[in-house]
């Protein structure tokens, strides 16, 4: 279960009937299926700070989104769109990436007619309550690097 994540939905088919909806978890497929969307955007990732246990990184970095994609597909969907994790190899030692590539080989094999895969090195923004002290040292390696670069143009 993924007690406390919440999947929003939102319709701009005009703005009159623009809505937001939050269910719980264990609902989204069904829900999926019911509103017959054209397009699905999963964003799905956790950390184990957050999550609290490699048990619950699966459930939802993974399992929903194996839940969630055949749902998709089912209702019609004609495009699925998914935030992974750079690199997700599923032969990686880390739990994590490993744990990403297996949820895009999952996908990718249900054979969607259109797939968008997007694999950020780093998610830079704003976060409350959450240091990220490994993250916030690539953050600034990477502008380091990205300067170099730059400079030698």
């Amino acid at each position: 279960m993924l007690g406390g994540h919440h999947l929003a939905v939102g319709s701009c088919r005009a703005p009159s009937v623009a809505s937001d909806r939050v269910m719980s978890a264990d609902r989204w497929p069904a829900i999926v299926a019911g509103l017959r969307p054209e397009v699905v955007n999963s964003a799905l990732g956790t950390t184990i700070a957050k999550a609290g246990s490699r048990q619950a990184i699966a459930s939802i970095d993974h399992d929903t989104n194996v839940a969630v994609a055949p749902a998709a597909k089912t209702a019609g969907a004609r495009q699925f769109l998914m935030v992974s994790s750079a690199p997700a190899r599923s032969r990686s030692t880390k739990f994590y990436i490993a744990t990403k590539r297996q949820a895009e080989m999952f996908v990718t094999a249900l054979g969607s007619e259109r797939l968008d895969v997007f694999r950020p090195r780093l998610l830079v923004g704003q976060r409350t309550h959450d240091s990220r002290l490994t993250e916030r040292l690539g953050i600034l390696v990477r502008f380091v690097d990205e300067c170099a670069a730059a400079a030698l143009l």
